[in-house]
């Protein structure tokens, strides 16, 4: 996932990579969000190790569905299965997918980019101008050579939309794609 891939109309500057790298830390690699409508469908508390005799186990402190997160098919034995597949009741995605490339409808990508903002506002440190990343994604999406890059099209108008004093990344924060 390139945002540089994007095609950039007179007044819109392509996000700087750490910009894009808060978002995709909050937005695309978290297991909290649905990847096909970016609402919230879990609640996954900080990651805790429990020791015993012989072995290690990795829990989460807080592990609840949310309203839209439907029941896992997939019983907790494992520390590695203990999210199992989380299926959204607003979009019926299973959560951890892939978002993938697509070709939706800008009413569409408008949805997704408010539920992924309301997400950054309520449960992270950064602030984000939704007005902001929503002209941004409009100014996007109206670019023909865009056609077919959601993802590019939502990160980069999400991190644009990222409040200057808050724009900041600590080592942890740096995936690669």
């Amino acid at each position: 996932m390139d945002t540089s891939n994007l095609t950039y109309p007179d007044g819109v500057s392509q996000p700087s990579q750490r910009r894009v790298a808060i978002i995709k830390k909050a937005i695309l690699h978290s297991s909290e969000v649905c990847d096909g409508c970016f609402s919230r469908v879990r609640i996954i508390g900080d990651i805790v190790e429990i020791r015993t005799g012989e072995h290690i186990h990795e829990r989460a402190t807080v592990y609840e569905r949310t309203d839209l997160g439907s029941q896992e098919h997939s019983p907790f034995e494992t520390a590695a299965d203990r999210y199992g597949t989380c299926f959204c009741e607003g979009c019926g995605s299973a959560v951890d997918d892939g978002l993938g490339r697509g070709n939706r409808s800008k009413e569409e990508l408008t949805g997704m980019l408010r539920n992924a903002a309301e997400h950054i506002l309520r449960h992270s440190d950064h602030d984000l101008s939704g007005e902001r990343a929503g002209r941004t994604l409009n100014r996007l999406v109206a670019e023909p050579d865009n056609t077919g890059y959601d993802t590019e099209l939502l990160v980069a108008s999400l991190a644009v939309g990222l409040e200057d004093t808050t724009a900041t990344i600590s080592p942890s924060t740096a995936t690669a794609d």
